[in-house]
């Protein structure tokens, strides 16, 4: 689905996430679309990406608004995965800046709102083919996250999700593949 707002709005929304004073209100309202219209947000995905990697010293960025910021993007992504399509450079873009990020270092909201990006996008994956390269850069994540998170249930709820999808997934694949083998080896 292509994105339905006009020329206009996306460059003012551009705009205005190349400005840090603007970012947490803009961060903010693009997270708010992302839940009502994903493809109106994935439309901003190069600039919410350039704005978190910006933010100096992320995710544990000082003052209380850049941490707040940075909590934000992680949300807006979250909203927008359900509507990732394959081959979008943002989804791997999005899954390597997260790769990066020390995760102890995140704070509880950051670290829900980073599996929420990954249960997410294992929900998307169920039904579109994404590339290897976003699949292993997942799976790395989710793995990760399992290893280091020791206190958060919620996380920890979100992240098993995403590995039971990406499991799941994996065995469909499998089998898919037994099953025309077969069909093939009775013809």
């Amino acid at each position: 689905m292509a994105c339905r707002c006009l020329p206009t709005q996306c460059a003012t929304s551009r705009s205005m996430l190349t400005r840090c004073s603007d970012l947490l209100p803009v961060v903010d309202l693009t997270r708010l679309v992302a839940g009502a219209e994903p493809n109106i947000a994935i439309a901003q995905a190069p600039a919410l990406i350039k704005a978190l990697s910006s933010l100096s010293g992320f995710p544990s960025v000082e003052p209380s608004p850049r941490v707040t910021i940075a909590m934000l993007t992680l949300r807006t992504f979250a909203n927008m995965a359900p509507a990732a399509a394959p081959g979008s450079p943002w989804v791997l873009e999005v899954l390597q800046l997260l790769q990066k990020i020390p995760y102890a270092q995140l704070n509880s909201q950051q670290r829900i709102a980073l599996a929420s990006v990954l249960s997410n996008l294992s929900v998307a994956a169920q039904t579109r083919a994404f590339g290897e390269e976003v699949l292993n850069t997942h799976a790395a994540l989710v793995r990760n996250v399992l290893e280091t998170e020791t206190t958060d249930a919620e996380v920890q709820y979100r992240v098993v999700m995403a590995l039971g999808n990406m499991v799941r997934y994996d065995y469909f694949l499998m089998r898919r593949s037994v099953y025309h083998r077969e069909k093939l080896q009775q013809k």
